[in-house]
């Protein structure tokens, strides 16, 4: 068995003091993952029911730091050398699959293939909308990112056409470790 934790990225403890502290000392006790979650926006106004709680109301207010994932996970690769770095999910439908393959890439590479790259589609309508998203075909297009994201890692002339990103061959390197090993 495996065990992880999540770092401390929102709130009072979501600062870089913290997450270093806190990402130095799991690793030295044994914790095998360190874990980020998505936020970008939070709304002020939320109608979207929170599936992880059985009142359905999001627990953090808009004025809560809450510190991009991907950012935290770069800045925890440069600490720590054994322990995974995942995602605990990244809300495809808040970027763009190309910018964020190259990210996810980036933070593979330079943690020598450390990187857990979970993704989901998102549950609240309000901040994928904020974000230029189509809430209701948030899956669709989650699909079609991850078609794109896999052609970055793993094709040096990728191209894809699509909604989620312009139709055109290009290079991004590096690729993630385990995605070469796989070609």
């Amino acid at each position: 068995m495996k065990i992880g934790c999540h770092l401390p990225m929102f709130g009072p403890i979501g600062t870089r003091h913290s997450v270093l502290t806190f990402a130095r000392r799991m690793e030295a006790l044994g914790y095998d993952s360190l874990w980020a979650s998505d936020h970008v926006v939070i709304p002020h106004r939320i109608a979207s029911r929170y599936p992880y709680s059985p009142t359905g109301k999001f627990p953090l207010a808009p004025e809560v730091p809450f510190l991009e994932p991907l950012t935290t996970l770069a800045l925890v690769a440069g600490v720590t050398e054994r322990v995974q770095l995942g995602t605990s999910i990244l809300v495809l439908p808040h970027r763009n699959p190309v910018l964020a393959a190259k990210m996810a890439a980036t933070i593979d590479h330079l943690s020598e293939g450390r990187l857990v790259l979970g993704v989901g589609v998102g549950w609240m309508r309000e901040e994928i909308e904020l974000l230029g998203g189509n809430y209701d075909r948030r899956g669709a297009w989650s699909d079609e990112a991850l078609t794109v994201m896999r052609a970055c890692w793993h094709d040096a002339r990728a191209a894809h056409h699509g909604s989620s990103s312009p139709s055109t061959r290009s290079a991004s390197s590096p690729s993630p470790p385990a995605a070469t090993s796989r070609s």
